[in-house]
């Protein structure tokens, strides 16, 4: 489940990364920002580029109700001083926004789920999508968390990992389900090798009380 963002942030992070790679030739942003609600076939407009409250200035830009495309996004990387790597320069400010959170509960968890699920376009992986999921359930709630964790295991990506078990009896306690958290836990201990992690997830599904 997608979270709802500024639309700003949204624009933002789209105008940014615009054919910033070859095989991104447009970036979805949806919904649509306030003020292209009457697009309908598309037109050119001068858009001010402004990421995280830094304005790059106007830009020639071809917007449609679903996708913006610049005319010169090399350029306004630059302007916006972030680096031709996407990749690259989403990890760095999802680290900056942990970086200036005065605390776990204060940190802009909403701006980081945006930024994971462009990531996830930019560069997908397993491990992407299991990072927006702990965004998601910061931001919105482990519920809507597990629907992606749970999307994650059924691709039958990182079979055979005890991530997926872990993160899911993490979710899985934060909701109450506290019999099924704890048969998470247990299963990702029995799929670990490493003696740390294994004594932590015994200690998490201890905490949990015995089967019933």
């Amino acid at each position: 489940m997608l979270i709802p963002a500024p639309a700003h942030s949204r624009l933002a992070v789209a105008l940014a990364l615009t054919l910033a790679i070859p095989a991104l030739p447009t970036v979805h942003a949806r919904p649509v920002p306030a003020g292209f609600e009457d697009l309908a076939s598309g037109q050119t407009e001068r858009v001010e580029v402004r990421l995280f409250g830094q304005s790059a200035g106007l830009w020639s830009a071809w917007v449609t109700l679903d996708t913006v495309q610049l005319d010169q996004p090399a350029q306004v990387l630059e302007a916006l001083g972030l680096s031709a790597d996407a990749r690259d320069a989403l990890q760095a400010a999802i680290a900056q926004c942990h970086a200036v959170a005065p605390s776990l509960a204060e940190t802009d968890w909403e701006r980081i789920v945006v930024l994971y699920e462009v990531l996830g376009r930019v560069a997908p992986s397993p491990m992407v999508e299991l990072n927006r999921a702990a965004a998601v359930s910061m931001a919105v709630g482990p519920a809507e968390a597990l629907v992606i964790v749970d999307d994650l295991e059924r691709s039958g990506a990182l079979s055979g990992s005890h991530v997926i078990p872990s993160v899911r009896g993490e979710l899985l306690a934060r909701l109450g389900r506290d019999a099924e958290a704890r048969a998470e836990l247990l299963r990702a201990a029995g799929l670990t090798a490493n003696a740390v992690q294994q004594g932590v997830l015994h200690a998490k599904a201890a905490a949990l009380g015995s089967a019933g």
